[in-house]
């Protein structure tokens, strides 16, 4: 049986110079939890002093860090994981978690949690459908393109 991945806006935080309350953030979920609760989970239960903090990521940076168009990307990726959230000052590339993708015909697998400032990488085993997470990846694109939103 194979996992499921949705994407849902929710009301969170983005960062505007300093932390404000805002609709159009998307919180990943994973068979129904979200994926802040499972980082923290994890970071808890393996890092000294406990779960950093994040923040969720819009719609367009989220699609974007998942299907990378960019070569660079991409490469920088191989080697790092693809961000899935925000540290809380929201720079780019500052304190993210990373995940570690591989797909064939039929699954997409999310392999390995890492993080892009710390020396981390914990297995991850979660199996995704192809046709169920190419799907939620084009709702998560039309929230991206959804000018109402923002």
């Amino acid at each position: 049986m194979s996992d499921k991945i949705s994407f849902k806006i929710i009301d969170g935080q983005i960062p505007d110079y300093v932390i404000t309350n805002f609709i159009g953030v998307v919180g990943v979920f994973i068979n129904d939890r979200e994926i802040l609760d499972i980082v923290a989970d994890i970071e808890n239960e393996n890092l000294e002093g406990g779960a950093w903090e994040y923040i969720h990521q819009m719609a367009k940076d989220l699609y974007s860090n998942l299907l990378p168009d960019d070569e660079e990307l991409k490469e920088w990726q191989d080697e790092n994981g693809a961000e899935i959230l925000c540290c809380t000052c929201g720079e780019i590339m500052c304190g993210s978690p990373t995940v570690f993708i591989e797909q064939d015909e039929k699954y997409v697998y999310w392999k390995a949690l890492g993080h892009n400032q710390l020396d981390y990488y914990y297995p991850l085993n979660y199996v995704f459908d192809r046709k169920q997470y190419e799907q939620a990846l084009e709702e998560l694109k039309k929230f991206s393109e959804d000018k109402s939103i923002y």
